[in-house]
């Protein structure tokens, strides 16, 4: 009994230290991004900035391995990354496995958040309100701008993340977004970021996170049957892809 109590506080007391270390470290990289941002080409830079210091930084104190592939189905040009979606954590999943320049859609509570949220005003992030359908279509019109202007955008077409684990029922938006744009749409797969740090909790533990990313799906013309073709095929694709991860991680690949 001792020594379950003993053990039970040793992970209360790290996970109290990951957390902390992950607000401070946080507030300091977005610190020297912001800097970045004020340089030419500030969006590749600060892309970049954020994947060496922010995730590499907070992977490697919090021991939690990062393990990617599929990296050549990227195209040379901008996409859309459509991902399922675990946890907070998966945002740098996909920024720490890829050297794409590219911007998130994301809730639009996060952009009051105190310097992060800041930081994404300025930096170009696209705020959805998902309760307001007139602003969430003003929301697309600026993401496929973006894309026009040579930026890859990734969006999580569940809308939020996952209570249990299992991949929820896609939102329409992201898919009217690839008919708008025009540009290939490639489905990711992220495996073991809710073992790392479930939803709703803040103890993060050590683990692997795998992304997978897959071939990329050309939309074709702007129908409603469209749309509906390609949202069909990025819940296949993903699902398999999330599949083909589980079963490297029970292997232990």
């Amino acid at each position: 009994m001792g020594s379950s109590r003993a053990a039970a506080l040793g992970r209360s007391i790290r996970s109290v230290f990951f957390f902390v270390f992950i607000v401070v470290w946080t507030l300091v990289c977005f610190v020297i991004v912001s800097v970045a941002l004020l340089v030419p080409d500030r969006g590749w830079l600060s892309n970049y900035l954020v994947r060496v210091f922010w995730v590499r930084g907070t992977f490697a104190v919090c021991r939690i391995r990062l393990r990617s592939s599929g990296r050549e189905n990227l195209p040379a040009g901008p996409c859309i990354m459509m991902s399922n979606h675990q946890s907070h954590i998966d945002i740098m999943a996909i920024f720490g496995s890829n050297p794409v320049n590219l911007r998130f859609v994301a809730k639009k509570e996060l952009f009051w958040i105190p310097c992060f949220g800041w930081y994404l005003w300025y930096a170009g992030y696209i705020p959805i309100d998902r309760g307001r359908r007139e602003k969430a279509i003003r929301s697309l019109d600026r993401a496929a701008d973006k894309i026009r202007r040579g930026i890859s955008i990734v969006t999580f077409p569940e809308g939020t993340r996952s209570p249990d684990g299992r991949i929820q029922p896609f939102k329409k938006g992201p898919f009217m977004l690839a008919l708008k744009a025009g540009v290939p749409v490639i489905p990711v797969a992220i495996h073991g970021s809710r073992d790392v740090l479930p939803k709703k909790s803040l103890a993060i533990r050590p683990g692997t996170i795998r992304v997978r990313y897959g071939a990329p799906i050309l939309p074709q013309g702007g129908s409603n049957e469209e749309r509906d073709r390609i949202m069909a095929e990025v819940d296949r694709r993903i699902r398999e892809q999330f599949d083909a991860l589980a079963a490297d991680t029970e292997k232990g690949d």
